[in-house]
C-alpha cells in the first residue's frame, strides 16, 4: 500500500514501524532525561535508559521495583497484552519526549531492545564528527582493556597508536614547523652560542 501511494492509509499507520521522532511531549520530564544523558558515554547512556524502561515495565505490571524485571525477559514472557503494550508506548513518549511507533514492544520485546532503540535514538547530534570519534576510542579503550597481559606484542601496538596520535596531531598543528635542526651535529660552542641569542644574553 506504502508503495503503490507513498503514504500509508491512516487505519494501517499505527501497525508501521516507523524511525522515533522528537514529539514535544513529556515536558519537564523529558527534559530532565536528556540533561541526565548529556555527558554520559554510550555503555552509561544504554544504561540509563535500560533502568528507565524496566521502572516503567515494573510500574504497568504492579511490581514495586524494577529488581522484578529481567532484562532480557521477554514483554511476553512477563504476561504484558495489548493495553499493556500500548501503556508502555505512552509511558517511555512522556518520559523521553520521543514520538514512539506503535510497534515498539513489538519490533523491541524486552527492555534491553527498547533501552537500545532509546538510546539511538536519542543520540546527541554530532555535527563535528566528535561523537562517532569518542565511540570509537570508547570501543579501542576496551579492546585494550581486554588484551591479556603478554597476549600481545605491545612495542607493535604502540607504536600504532603514537603514528595516530601524530598524524592527528598534525592535521590540529596551526603553526608551520620550522626546519628541523640536528642537535647531534651541532658542536658545544655552537649551542651555547644559539642558547645565548635565544636568551638576550
Amino acid at each position: 500500500l506504502r508503495a503503490a501511494t507513498g503514504r500509508v492509509p491512516a487505519v494501517l499507520a499505527g501497525f508501521v514501524r516507523t524511525p522515533a521522532g522528537r514529539s514535544g511531549r513529556g515536558g519537564d520530564e523529558a527534559d530532565g532525561l536528556r540533561r541526565r544523558l548529556t555527558g554520559l558515554d554510550p555503555a552509561e547512556r544504554e544504561r540509563l535508559l535500560l533502568e528507565l524502561t524496566r521502572s516503567q515495565v515494573a510500574g504497568l505490571l504492579g511490581h514495586a521495583s524494577a529488581d522484578a524485571v529481567a532484562a532480557d525477559q521477554s514483554f511476553q514472557e512477563l504476561g504484558f497484552d495489548s493495553l499493556a503494550v500500548v501503556e508502555l508506548r505512552s509511558r517511555l513518549g512522556t518520559a523521553t519526549g520521543l514520538a514512539l511507533p506503535a510497534s515498539l514492544a513489538f519490533d523491541f520485546p524486552t527492555s534491553r531492545a527498547v533501552a537500545g532503540y532509546l538510546a539511538d535514538a536519542l543520540r546527541p547530534e554530532d555535527n563535528d564528527g566528535t561523537h562517532a570519534v569518542t565511540e570509537v576510542l570508547d570501543q579501542l579503550d576496551a579492546a585494550l582493556a581486554a588484551v591479556a597481559q603478554g597476549a600481545a606484542d605491545p612495542a607493535r601496538i604502540t607504536a600504532r597508536l603514537e603514528a595516530v596520535l601524530r598524524r592527528w596531531q598534525d592535521t590540529r598543528t596551526t603553526e608551520p614547523a620550522g626546519p628541523e635542526q640536528d642537535f647531534e651535529a651541532v658542536t658545544d660552542d655552537e649551542l651555547f652560542e644559539a642558547l645565548d641569542r635565544e636568551l638576550g644574553l
